[in-house]
């Protein structure tokens, strides 16, 4: 699905599959819906949702609602808060930084060519991203 809000682009062929989550009730259930966790290269998060006629993404035809699909731009927050309520530590740590006492989050938009680099790197050499950019930058800022 491609969909274009605010004057962004938001395309599930194009973008990172991350993680999907289903509302754990019959797909025949009324309330039923799916998300679907998207990264876009430019480090932006995004939802792409189904429902039934009960759900949040229900379809609206006429007076009636059934079926639905809808993209929904998150911002950082949210994807946070999105990973967190589907409760995966795994992927929350793998996408974001967690917050122990001596460390600062901070988010970076990178070079695609670079990202695919450092995500090569990452996994030639089995471990994260954050562990080879902490590694450059203590030895680019040494006295």
């Amino acid at each position: 699905m491609k969909r274009i809000i605010n004057g962004k682009r938001y395309d599930t062929d194009t973008a990172q599959f991350i993680k999907t989550y289903s509302s754990g009730l019959s797909i025949s259930d009324f309330r039923y819906y799916d998300e679907t966790l998207y990264l876009k290269k430019t480090g932006e998060f995004f939802l792409y949702a189904t429902g039934n006629g009960a759900s949040e993404y229900a379809g609206r035809y006429g007076d009636l609602r059934g079926p639905g699909e809808k993209i929904v731009p998150l911002t950082l927050d949210e994807a946070r808060a999105w990973v967190e309520k589907i409760e995966d530590p795994d992927l929350y740590e793998e996408l974001f930084d967690v917050e122990e006492e001596s460390n600062i989050a901070f988010s970076l938009l990178l070079p695609e060519n670079l990202y695919k680099m450092l995500d090569d790197k990452a996994a030639e050499d089995g471990i994260t991203k954050k562990d080879i950019v902490v590694k450059a930058l203590e030895e680019y800022l040494k006295d």
